[in-house]
């Protein structure tokens, strides 16, 4: 009889610590101004710490990435702008990202990407894994987003589970800056936008693409700024959106007619490709770019192909 009632209270104490763990998990989301407050967050985060601030620099990790994403979260709950509750939910936003594993030389299985594909049970699951090795596993390699829970989170509850469907969601939101530019409302990237004109749909070896193109778009002051340079792949990547067949981003990719100006048009070629900062390392004389719509491949850079430069914004 005793053991019997110190078995139903030691079960009667589980129930309650299950309990108070499932009313923890959904503490972050009990107000009605959490949402808000989240938003606002990530806001400050992605403002931050730049996901590709973080890519190739001496010195720079992916664990700095993290420490910096933890500091800002930090000074949001100091400043009564994100509930102490919602600071995990936030963070485990960005636990499972791709910044900071970028580097100059990139292997044949290509960058980190998120991975989303489905469980038996019909849940999603996403891993960060290098592109060609998660499309080898028949999974969806989501090019547009940095992270896990933007590239597989279908529901909206900051997670990828039960609820979510095994396919990638649609990474940044642009901004045309109406000069030739295109920014990236989450990442903080402002790109090049091509015309069809041949002044700005040159082909380039890489190496030209730096010297010669990125050089030209400095000394002009492209958007009022001499800080453009090539993309890395990790960074192309982004551009590109889920789908079939895949593509670009459609800002990239609008009102294109033959011989319209950046001015006029954004214009990407299909059937043509474009150059990265980032070799393969497999093979010196060997870089990745990015072809047209929507898909990561390796040329020789004595190869002459398109260049869609990149800075920092603002």
């Amino acid at each position: 009889m005793l053991r019997a009632l110190k078995f139903a209270t030691a079960l009667l104490a589980a129930a309650s610590f299950a309990g108070r763990g499932e009313i923890a998990a959904a503490r972050c989301f009990d107000d009605p101004g959490d949402a808000g407050q989240i938003r606002g967050a990530r806001a400050a985060v992605d403002a931050t710490c730049r996901c590709f601030a973080y890519d190739g620099q001496p010195g720079k990790t992916q664990g700095d990435y993290a420490r910096c994403v933890a500091a800002a979260l930090k000074s949001s709950v100091a400043t009564a702008s994100l509930r102490s509750e919602c600071a995990g939910t936030v963070r485990r936003v960005y636990r499972q990202s791709i910044c900071g594993r970028t580097r100059s030389i990139v292997r044949q299985s290509g960058p980190a990407v998120p991975c989303v594909s489905g469980t038996r049970s019909g849940a999603a699951r996403c891993s960060i894994r290098a592109a060609r090795t998660c499309i080898a596993r028949g999974a969806d390699a989501c090019f547009g987003s940095t992270n896990c829970v933007d590239a597989g989170d279908t529901d909206g509850d900051l997670r990828v589970g039960v609820g979510d469907g095994a396919t990638c969601t649609p990474g940044s939101t642009y901004t045309d800056n109406g000069d030739g530019t295109i920014a990236d409302d989450q990442l903080g990237l402002v790109w090049e936008r091509k015309g069809d004109d041949d002044a700005i749909q040159d082909w380039y070896t890489w190496g030209a693409a730096s010297s010669v193109h990125v050089a030209a778009l400095n000394a002009a002051g492209l958007g009022g700024h001499s800080d453009w340079r090539l993309p890395t792949i990790a960074e192309l990547q982004t551009l590109i959106r889920p789908g079939a067949p895949t593509a670009v981003a459609p800002e990239f990719d609008a009102g294109c007619v033959p011989g319209c100006t950046p001015l006029t048009c954004s214009c990407t070629v299909g059937g043509g490709a474009y150059w990265s900062s980032t070799t393969l390392a497999d093979d010196p004389d060997l870089a990745w770019d990015q072809v047209g719509y929507g898909y990561l491949d390796w040329d020789d850079k004595r190869l002459n192909w398109y260049v869609r430069a990149v800075r920092f914004g603002p």
